[in-house]
């Protein structure tokens, strides 16, 4: 297993200073600030702003892809509660953390053991189940930080590679993963929301230096 990454300087949990050079119209009464932003393992407080940057980022992300109407109809307040009994059911808090500025959720990353390989490589491979941002604030590092901080916890629990899934056809996320070294294997086919579509698999073989390719995005 490779080591942690604790006490390498890099303190996630402290406040990153950043400035938000592009926002949309409505908050650009903001742009004059900065915004420290707390990344820290998510609460049971948090369920609501989880819920609301997930039907947020899909409504965003994918019209054209997906049933604009099943987008539309997408409902945030059964969204939370789903996003409740996820948190009361961690077998370990730092599997799911959450960017905050004022309080307010404006992303998270969620992560574990892989779910879908089989045999005996598997128990070394964790998988980064869901990754969220709230449109407004993409493209400003706190996509990378929740990244790095999931992915550096999934290492201190002794996962050595990473993977993910994510929806054919999301260009922003593609060239991101891809920017971090990601490697594109096979698409599978998934149905959502009726809807027949594919996924994209992105495998990381060294999760430390997925880590070092995140840490130095980070500057």
């Amino acid at each position: 297993m490779t080591g942690s990454r604790n006490g390498r300087g890099v303190d996630i949990m402290a406040a990153v200073i950043l400035h938000f050079s592009r926002l949309r119209l409505d908050l650009e009464p903001l742009l004059s600030r900065s915004f420290s932003i707390e990344i820290r393992p998510a609460r049971f407080g948090d369920a609501v702003g989880i819920a609301t940057v997930e039907v947020e980022t899909w409504r965003d992300a994918y019209p054209g892809l997906l049933p604009n109407q099943a987008l539309i109809g997408m409902n945030p307040v059964r969204a939370a509660a789903g996003w409740s009994r996820t948190i009361a059911q961690l077998r370990d808090p730092t599997q799911l953390h959450v960017a905050l500025s004022d309080g307010i959720v404006l992303g998270f990353c969620f992560g574990g053991a892989v779910r879908r390989m089989q045999g005996s490589e598997h128990h070394h491979v964790a998988e980064i189940y869901s990754l969220y941002v709230d449109p407004n604030y993409q493209g400003c590092g706190i996509g990378t930080a929740l990244m790095f901080q999931t992915a550096s916890c999934l290492q201190d629990a002794g996962f050595s590679a990473l993977v993910l899934t994510m929806l054919n056809g999301n260009r922003i996320a593609q060239r991101f993963y891809e920017h971090l070294g990601g490697e594109s294997g096979e698409e599978l086919t998934c149905v959502v929301f009726g809807t027949p579509t594919r996924e994209v698999f992105y495998r990381w073989c060294d999760i430390a230096l997925l880590l070092d390719r995140l840490e130095t995005a980070m500057g």
